[in-house]
């Protein structure tokens, strides 16, 4: 369900220390994302690998800063400013597929308004990071055959994850999309 992998925050801008986390932005199929945040704060609770919110101690841990589905990969408009638009460029992808990432891009071209050098740079074929995955339809039919099950947790995920939420909510824009 997961389509892209980024890093996002201090360590794209060579700024973090030896004891900071590690944020990430992930993109998932489309209607996936509650199930998809779901799977991944699992999967990094059983590695001991997530930041929680009390946690003091954050090196090495990685903190699952954003959310976003395919279907809503457009920053909403009253969030377009010029530190939206630095941290749109500054998300390095780690692993990608089916050609995200430029859709990532294309859905935010907003941003050149703000730093037109820095789109011109990041839109050129030599410096577009990150690398797209081998992994296509091979092996696959197992999760298609699967993936009727975990749409049909969506909707139980999403409820969950905001009533853990509520208690922690600060300015966090929540939506289906994001």
């Amino acid at each position: 369900t997961i389509t892209l992998v980024g890093v996002t925050g201090g360590l794209t801008r060579f700024n973090a220390g030896d004891a900071d986390d590690i944020d990430f932005l992930i993109i998932t199929t489309p209607k996936m994302l509650w199930v998809s945040r779901a799977l991944s704060t699992i999967l990094l609770d059983l590695f001991g690998l997530r930041r929680r919110p009390r946690d003091t101690m954050l090196r090495n841990l990685i903190c699952l800063n954003m959310f976003m589905s395919e279907d809503g990969l457009r920053v909403p408009p009253k969030e377009r400013d010029l530190f939206t638009a630095h941290e749109v460029l500054l998300m390095t992808p780690l692993w990608g597929r089916d050609g995200v990432y430029q859709k990532f891009l294309s859905a935010n071209q907003w941003v050149a308004r703000f730093l037109p050098n820095a789109w011109e740079k990041r839109n050129q074929p030599a410096c577009r990071r990150g690398r797209e995955s081998g992994i296509r339809n091979h092996g696959l039919s197992l999760i298609h055959a699967s993936s009727f099950l975990i749409r049909l947790m969506e909707s139980v995920a999403r409820s969950a994850q905001l009533r853990y939420m509520s208690k922690r909510r600060t300015t966090e824009v929540v939506s289906d999309t994001v």
